[in-house]
């Protein structure tokens, strides 16, 4: 196997970093944009379940995607 030079995975790094960056600040923004109104039409408490609800939710599709690709 030819080895690669440090300088392709510095590009392919940066390449990726290029990508993830402005993807990473869209997800943050309409994060934002969906949790301020939320706040406003449920109240303090109701944000409070939906978050309770939302760290469980989380936690298990992040189980249970990751077992997908193992499974196919």
């Amino acid at each position: 196997m030819p080895s690669s030079h440090p300088e392709n995975q510095q590009k392919k790094i940066f390449g990726g970093v290029l990508v993830l960056l402005p993807a990473a600040l869209f997800t943050k923004v309409v994060g934002l944009c969906y949790k301020i109104p939320l706040i406003a039409i449920v109240g303090v408490a109701g944000m409070a379940y939906f978050l309770a609800a939302y760290h469980i939710y989380s936690m298990l599709f992040v189980l249970s995607a990751t077992g997908l690709p193992t499974a196919l």
